[in-house]
């Protein structure tokens, strides 16, 4: 007999353990059970004697496999961010070895994983896979932002990642509040076909659907995006201060999307350079020349941000930008700058004066030359 008697659900987290156990109990010499995780790529392992186990860890194998990246210009789909797979197993013997028995196992990998700081709440909730959490939970937005609504400016490049639910067109209808108390449902004329649990983004910031035009008489206060028939929607409270220094920072979450942090306080930047310095000697033929010359010389551009006010709760959310491998300041230019979160703490104390903030050092990352 050989079978794969437990495997993964449909869709799973590339960060997160993907186990699968292969039962056989063939008596045949020399045994082993062969995994193909990916086309030409495979991993041998004994049957355990006495369990007639070989139990498999296969995650490391899709991490190249899976792209997605960062769109804040249009509504489009990653097609690279979740991709369908056959994992097969084959029983492995003889002499020479060669296989015998092939069995497949057809699932879904995106990447991402539950990060400690959320796995009480997800195992808490009876979350047994990350299926499950899309399904059982009803969720659908690829974000760990509180369940609440997000206060952003005009101008933020503000981004909705998602995973389809279903093979549809996801075309997003917005509700506009304004200060006297009325509404306005706007269509912005933005929508992504997109296949079963395919990985989208559409951007839904301020200026970028025009909500601004769509009354300029009144001053809006909020607006929601939600998807045909009022579905999962988002809510986002319109700040319309004046600040005098305002950036933005972009970084890849745990579950893949993009979120985005506006930062409203002060920031202090400096540049730290670096030299490597070597000493002449005395030349008699250059009486003139200088006993020190620099031969090496490195610069590097260094932030301290605060980010201004912030619920409790958006500062546990902050959590994620701290582990993120892939961050973004964007200034009142509108480029798009990579940088390295140096910081190696995050203070989240609860304070008496709540609101409070949070301090951000990091480093602007450049090409190699």
């Amino acid at each position: 007999m050989f079978e794969v008697t437990e495997y993964p659900a449909l869709v799973s987290l590339q960060g997160m353990p993907f186990v699968f156990k292969v039962f056989s109990d063939s008596v045949e010499p020399f045994l082993k059970i062969m995994a193909e995780p990916v086309s030409g790529q495979f991993e041998l392992l004994p049957v355990d004697p006495i369990t007639n186990l070989a139990i498999f860890d296969l995650r490391e194998y899709f991490k190249t496999e899976l792209v997605n990246d960062l769109n804040i210009g249009s509504a489009v789909v990653h097609a690279n961010a979740c991709k369908s797979f056959t994992v097969n197993f084959l029983s492995y013997y003889g002499n020479p070895p060669q296989a015998h028995y092939i069995t497949g196992i057809p699932l879904m990998m995106m990447p991402g994983k539950i990060p400690r700081w959320k796995q009480l709440e997800f195992n808490g909730a009876g979350y047994e896979s990350f299926e499950g959490y899309l399904v059982v939970g009803n969720k659908t937005h690829l974000t760990w932002y509180p369940d609440q609504p997000k206060r952003v400016l005009p101008d933020q490049p503000e981004v909705m990642y998602f995973i389809a639910r279903a093979a549809a067109t996801y075309a997003i209808t917005v509700t506009i509040n304004y200060s006297d108390d009325t509404s306005d449902i706007y269509d912005p004329g933005v929508s992504v076909d997109a296949l079963l649990y395919q990985i989208c983004s559409i951007p839904v910031g301020y200026n970028k659907l025009g909500i601004g035009a769509v009354d300029p008489e009144k001053t809006v206060v909020s607006y929601t995006v939600a998807f045909a028939g009022n579905t999962f929607p988002r809510t986002y409270l319109v700040d319309h201060n004046a600040y005098r220094d305002t950036r933005y920072i972009i970084f890849r979450n745990t579950l893949s999307g993009y979120d985005v942090l506006a930062c409203t306080g002060e920031a202090d930047e400096s540049t730290d350079t670096e030299r490597k310095i070597a000493e002449r000697v005395y030349d008699v033929e250059n009486p003139n020349r200088l006993n020190k010359r620099v031969y090496y010389s490195q610069q590097t551009e260094i932030v301290k941000l605060n980010s201004g006010w912030l619920q409790a709760n958006e500062k546990d959310w902050l959590n994620d930008m701290m582990e993120s491998e892939e961050v973004y300041e964007i200034k009142g230019d509108g480029l798009r700058q990579p940088i390295l979160i140096r910081s190696t703490s995050l203070d989240r104390s609860v304070r008496n004066y709540e609101p409070g903030s949070v301090e951000i050092e990091y480093e602007r990352l450049y090409n190699t030359v």
